[in-house]
Order: C-alpha cells, then structure tokens, then sequence
C-alpha cells in the first residue's frame, strides 16, 4: 500500500465519523499513548481546558476512561472507533 492510498482512506473515513476534528485527534493521541491532558494538549497545540473537556465528554461516550491522578485510557469502544478512523477497508 502506498501512503497516497492510506491518505485518501483516512480522509474518507474522517468524514464518515461522528466525532469533531479535535475529538478524533484527541481519540488518535491517546491510542499513540499520550495519556494525561496535558500532554495531549501540548502535543496537538490546544488548549489544555478544551483537551480536558474533550476527555470529559469521551469518558460520558464510553470510548476512554479516567484512569489514577488525571492519566486517561481507551475503552474497548474507544479502540474499535480509533480502528474505524484508520481502516483500511473500502465500505459501501
């Protein structure tokens, strides 16, 4: 696979996705294993309280968990949407 073909699967999948652009980018830090606020916010150059709303609001949607202190983990559900972002499957 060339990375012009992994390039176009990801931006049809991201426009098949119902979560925002920070929210899939928030969902993509913590499966490369970023797991505090913080860090994360650091990394995507965003504000640290949007990361943490963002989190807030992945924790009520079931894909990530609070964790001990302020660390942060995926879910089950969480991984199987971070699949979907970067499937490269061709759907229907």
């Amino acid at each position: 696979m060339r990375a012009v073909d992994f390039a176009c699967r990801l931006l049809v999948n991201i426009g098949r996705i119902e979560l925002t652009h920070t929210e899939m980018k928030v969902l993509l830090a913590l499966a490369a294993g970023m797991h505090e606020s913080e860090t994360i916010a650091e990394a995507l150059d965003i504000r640290y309280c949007s990361c943490t709303l963002c989190l807030r609001n992945m924790c009520k949607r079931s894909f990530a968990l609070r964790g001990r202190g302020s660390a942060y983990v995926l879910t089950a559900a969480g991984k199987s949407k971070v699949a979907q972002i970067l499937s490269m499957e061709k759907t229907a």
